[in-house]
């Protein structure tokens, strides 16, 4: 790893769900133009609801030898919501992979890699979950080409004044 500090990564803890929460909301204030959804502000509120101590879910973060969060990511079942992509995915079989965001002083130093890692490893764990689905934006740094280096495929680009992307990758 290139960073000075030493990177963990390991699954979010109760203990840590305050300053992961603010990681979240911090970080998404700083690449995006617009508010966080209402799904997705449901879910990082209740985040130890939905995602700690499931089978289906999983939450993980980077963690400085200091114990600073610097980089987040999650999974958990997709659920079939986005109109545009509807009923295209195995509910029982796709998973959706969310909340992956990193410091930007910690940015392409692998952090990100290890993290997809981190979550790739769960869903062959424990979840049998066969599809990964995500959605990013052209506008975030590095969205794009960061998944396709992981081996997702683009699904749908909406072309619209989001400039969503969807993608997939089976596992």
């Amino acid at each position: 790893m290139l960073t000075k500090e030493k990177v963990f990564i390991r699954e979010i803890s109760k203990e840590d769900v305050p300053q992961t929460i603010n990681f979240v909301l911090d970080t998404f204030h700083e690449v995006y133009p617009f508010e966080l959804g209402g799904a997705s502000r449901s879910q990082l509120l209740n985040m130890e609801e939905v995602y700690l101590n499931k089978d289906n879910a999983f939450f993980a973060g980077a963690f400085t030898e200091y114990g600073k969060i610097v980089g987040t990511i999650a999974v958990h079942r997709y659920d079939n919501r986005i109109s545009t992509i509807k009923d295209h995915f195995d509910l029982k079989k796709t998973c959706e992979i969310t909340k992956c965001y990193l410091d930007k002083t910690y940015r392409r130093k692998g952090i990100g890699s290890l993290l997809f890692q981190e979550a790739v490893q769960f869903c062959q764990r424990n979840s049998g979950y066969t599809t990964l689905y995500l959605h990013t934006h052209k506008f975030l740094p590095g969205g794009v080409p960061f998944w396709i280096s992981k081996g997702f495929s683009i699904l749908l680009d909406e072309q619209d004044h989001t400039e969503m992307v969807h993608m997939e990758k089976k596992i």
